[in-house]
């Protein structure tokens, strides 16, 4: 639902090449296991920075439409909706693939400190709503931007989603458990 795509023959999904390279594995793993029979073709497309896995498989996507994930029409299908461990899971695999974390540096009495955000973007209004709704659910209080994005801003929240909802992209979980101004500058080899 999230980088995704079914068409008549074929299920994809794009990653970015770089940013998500430890998660790529993970996918394909999980495809792989979920799928085991279909062949699967990986694209590079360097210009882009992009990695697409497709799985070539009329049955799987005929499966996925039965299922509720509908080309061009993503919205959360009412199974998912009323379990809320496959909420979990969609939003897991939501944030894991159009969320991110970001950091902002600011001056204080203490020195430098570090504001951090796991932020979700997406410009379909079904998953936006979805999102929001179910963090809520949760016990979040997600703050919704004009840009089509939402986002928890402080530790506390961030770890509360580790824990309850958790990550499976690597490049989440590093980066949710970066709490001081010097691991910061570490991660990115600002020193």
């Amino acid at each position: 639902m999230g980088d995704g795509y079914t068409s008549r023959y074929q299920v994809g999904i794009t990653l970015n090449s770089i940013n998500d390279a430890d998660y790529l594995s993970y996918v394909l793993d999980l495809i792989k296991e979920l799928f085991p029979e279909p062949s699967i073709t990986i694209i590079h497309k360097k210009r882009e920075n992009a990695v697409e896995i497709r799985l070539n498989s009329r049955i799987v996507a005929e499966f996925l439409r039965s299922m509720g994930i509908v080309p061009n029409a993503k919205s959360v299908p009412k199974w998912i909706t009323e379990n809320p461990d496959y909420v979990k899971a969609c939003l897991r695999g939501l944030f894991d693939t159009e969320g991110h974390i970001s950091f902002k540096s600011y001056k204080s009495k203490k020195g430098v400190s570090l504001y951090k955000q796991l932020n979700f973007t997406n410009f379909n209004v079904n998953l936006m709503r979805f999102v929001r709704d179910e963090l809520e659910e949760f016990g979040f209080k997600p703050t919704v931007s004009l840009r089509r994005s939402l986002y928890l801003s402080n530790d506390r929240d961030i770890d509360s989603f580790r824990s309850l909802i958790g990550f499976s992209n690597p490049k989440l979980v590093r980066r949710s458990l970066v709490y001081a101004y010097e691991d910061y500058q570490k991660m990115y080899n600002l020193s």
